[in-house]
Protein backbone atom coordinates (compact mmCIF):
# COMPACT_ATOMS: atom_id res chain seq x y z
CA UNK A 1 0.00 0.00 0.00
CA UNK A 2 1.25 3.39 -0.18
CA UNK A 3 0.08 6.62 0.31
CA UNK A 4 -1.99 7.17 -2.43
CA UNK A 5 -4.35 4.28 -1.84
CA UNK A 6 -5.72 2.38 1.08
CA UNK A 7 -7.28 -0.95 1.10
CA UNK A 8 -10.49 -2.26 1.66
CA UNK A 9 -11.90 -5.82 3.11
CA UNK A 10 -15.67 -6.42 1.88
CA UNK A 11 -16.93 -9.25 3.76
CA UNK A 12 -20.27 -10.87 2.96
CA UNK A 13 -22.45 -13.54 4.70
CA UNK A 14 -25.47 -15.56 4.24
CA UNK A 15 -27.04 -15.81 7.22
CA UNK A 16 -30.09 -17.89 6.84
CA UNK A 17 -31.76 -15.71 3.87
CA UNK A 18 -30.19 -12.59 4.12
CA UNK A 19 -27.30 -11.34 2.59
CA UNK A 20 -25.04 -9.18 4.78
CA UNK A 21 -22.32 -6.60 3.21
CA UNK A 22 -19.59 -4.81 5.72
CA UNK A 23 -16.85 -3.44 4.43
CA UNK A 24 -13.48 -2.69 6.35
CA UNK A 25 -10.41 -0.67 6.43
CA UNK A 26 -8.43 -3.04 8.66
CA UNK A 27 -4.91 -4.18 7.30
CA UNK A 28 -5.42 -8.56 7.32
CA UNK A 29 -8.19 -10.78 5.97
CA UNK A 30 -7.93 -12.42 9.66
CA UNK A 31 -8.91 -8.94 11.36
CA UNK A 32 -11.99 -8.49 8.87
CA UNK A 33 -13.11 -11.69 9.58
CA UNK A 34 -12.71 -11.22 13.57
CA UNK A 35 -14.32 -7.65 13.47
CA UNK A 36 -17.18 -9.16 11.66
CA UNK A 37 -17.51 -12.38 13.68
CA UNK A 38 -17.63 -9.59 17.21
CA UNK A 39 -20.13 -7.71 15.55
CA UNK A 40 -22.51 -11.11 14.83
CA UNK A 41 -24.92 -10.85 17.81
CA UNK A 42 -25.91 -14.38 18.90
CA UNK A 43 -23.67 -17.71 18.61
CA UNK A 44 -27.53 -18.94 16.52
CA UNK A 45 -26.37 -16.42 14.23
CA UNK A 46 -23.00 -17.47 13.71
CA UNK A 47 -24.34 -20.94 13.48
CA UNK A 48 -26.58 -19.98 10.55
CA UNK A 49 -24.12 -18.67 8.51
CA UNK A 50 -24.40 -20.70 5.26
CA UNK A 51 -21.49 -18.86 3.04
CA UNK A 52 -18.83 -15.94 4.30
CA UNK A 53 -16.33 -14.26 1.95
CA UNK A 54 -14.15 -11.76 2.28
CA UNK A 55 -12.76 -9.51 -0.71
CA UNK A 56 -9.97 -7.29 -0.68
CA UNK A 57 -9.58 -3.93 -2.59
CA UNK A 58 -7.25 -1.06 -3.22
CA UNK A 59 -9.21 2.30 -3.41
CA UNK A 60 -7.30 5.36 -4.49
CA UNK A 61 -7.47 8.51 -2.32
CA UNK A 62 -8.26 10.82 -4.52
CA UNK A 63 -11.95 9.44 -4.82
CA UNK A 64 -12.69 11.41 -2.39
CA UNK A 65 -11.75 14.59 -4.44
Amino acid sequence: MNKDHFELFLVEAAIENRLHRVIYTVPTVPEAYEKFMGEIKSNQDIQKIKSLSVKKGTIPLDIFK
